[in-house]
């Protein structure tokens, strides 16, 4: 009798236990309103920002260790030699640079500097002073005189060496460029770049004119520990404009060598 009255009581409180447990087991769940769940998206969306921010913090401060001694500063002096060609004339360029360059990231920099050139011209055709020349001196001489003769002769040979000769420009001038340069391993030793550069300028008060243009170049850098070496092939193309005439265009084609300090 005893055993049935257990066996009773637990099937009848068996069901009733496990029903308890469900009940304080599931939470209770909520109805969440849209105020909540623009507060909880907004909540959301700033961790994940915040955690985005330390991520890149994180990976900053480790690309720093990586590279303790990433140079951003160079300064350099550079000098250049070269030819120079326009549609009538051809000759020589030659210039110095002081300039500088910072390195915004290892593999791109931009660059000041300040210029000192020259530029000589010799005219490509002088045929028609020759022919000029000729045609002088086998002009027939309206003197009677021989004393006259000769000093007519010696006037015309004279005029026609000014004629015969090529017609010489020389054209002084500062410079101020800035720069943009492409470093392709970064700040190793070996540095191979291009760039390119925009150039304006004035000539000397002898001969006043302005200078506009630009400039592309390939070259290699050389960096030491505090100091670095580069060579560099440089095209110009440079209008000069003299006053009150037309301006004509200068292609020059430059080598250049520079040394200067990183920091």
């Amino acid at each position: 009798m005893k055993s049935t009255l257990v066996a009773v009581l637990f099937f009848l409180l068996f069901p009733f236990t496990i029903f308890t447990q469900e009940s304080k087991e599931a939470p209770a769940q909520q109805v969440e309103t849209p105020e909540e769940r623009e507060k909880r998206e907004f909540k959301e969306f700033k961790e994940f920002k915040e955690r985005q921010n330390r991520e890149a913090a994180l990976k900053d401060q480790n690309a720093n260790k990586a590279n303790p001694n990433e140079k951003k500063w160079y300064v350099y002096m550079q000098g250049s030699a070269g030819s120079a060609a326009t549609e009538f004339e051809k000759g020589k360029a030659q210039g110095g640079k002081l300039g500088f360059e910072y390195r915004i990231l290892p593999f791109f920099g931009i660059g000041f500097g300040l210029g000192n050139n020259k530029l000589d011209l010799t005219s490509r055709d002088s045929s028609s002073g020759l022919v000029l020349a000729y045609l002088l001196l086998n002009a027939p001489y309206t003197t009677t005189t021989p004393e006259s003769r000769q000093s007519a002769q010696t006037n015309r040979l004279f005029l026609a060496a000014l004629l015969a000769a090529p017609t010489n420009y020389s054209y002084s001038y500062s410079t101020a460029q800035l720069d943009f340069n492409f470093h392709f391993n970064q700040d190793k030793f070996f540095d191979p770049y291009a760039g390119i550069g925009l150039i304006a300028g004035i000539c000397s008060p002898a001969y006043p004119c302005s200078i506009t243009g630009g400039e592309f170049k390939l070259g290699s850098q050389f960096n030491f520990d505090s100091f670095f070496l580069f060579l560099q092939g440089q095209a110009q193309l440079l209008t000069i404009k003299e006053s009150g005439l037309p301006g004509f265009q200068s292609q020059n084609l430059i080598g250049s060598l520079g040394v200067g300090f990183r920091f």
